[in-house]
């Protein structure tokens, strides 16, 4: 296996319709079963391939599961970058970015409800192969994602020169997905509605980012 887990080539030699059938087949048992509980059979037979077809794909269930965590990850990404309507230039700050994507997020989340009780049920599972593609998720995509960002702000004056940015990004991002990954774990499930109690964690997160706790006007001795 190499540094990403991949299915087997003999799954991307299938039309892509059917690669994507199989896939959202695949996630909407993630969705509603427990890991142990997924069934191979329930997928299979719902995608309407055989069960050999399968072992033919993906080596079994844990590669299925860490291709499925990378493919929801960077369908957010893609989503994200797709809808962006607030890009960061020398007029632009920082956190209103911030706040612009961290809706985005949330709206992908409710417009994809299997993807996220999917995502919510694979982080509950204590196998150190999910988790070191857990680990890699966040740590290459969404970091490198507030990396980016955060460059341009310092570039432009706005952001503090003094701290790496790939130390901004891992902050911010653990930030973020600490909230986003409690809110999931525990709420979220009719997928009807923005939690107000989650938007303003969100925001009082972004404002100690952005302003630090130390009390206005406070002077050291």
């Amino acid at each position: 296996m190499g540094e990403w887990t991949v299915p087997k080539q003999t799954f991307y030699n299938l039309p892509e319709d059917k690669r994507i059938y199989i896939e959202n087949c695949a996630i909407e048992e993630f969705a509603v079963s427990a890991y142990d509980k997924v069934s191979i059979s329930k997928i299979v037979e719902k995608a309407g391939i055989a069960k050999g077809s399968f072992y033919q794909y993906f080596d079994g269930k844990i590669d299925l599961a860490s291709y499925l965590l990378e493919r929801i990850a960077y369908e957010e990404l893609a989503y994200i970058e797709k809808n962006e309507c607030v890009s960061l230039n020398e007029s632009d700050d920082f956190f209103d970015w911030l706040r612009h994507q961290i809706g985005l997020s949330l709206q992908f989340a409710f417009s994809n409800m299997n993807y996220i009780q999917a995502y919510k049920r694979l982080l509950a599972v204590d196998i150190p192969a999910l988790n070191d593609v857990l680990a890699r998720v966040t740590g290459t995509i969404g970091v490198n994602f507030y990396v980016k960002k955060i460059k341009i702000g310092v570039e432009t004056g706005k952001l503090r020169n003094d701290l790496s940015p790939e130390f901004l990004g891992q902050y911010v991002m653990i930030v973020m997905f600490s909230l986003l990954d409690s809110y999931f774990k525990t709420g979220a499930d009719d997928g009807t509605t923005v939690n107000e109690e989650l938007m303003t964690l969100i925001n009082q997160s972004i404002d100690v980012i952005e302003n630090g706790i130390k009390k206005k006007g406070d002077s050291r001795c």
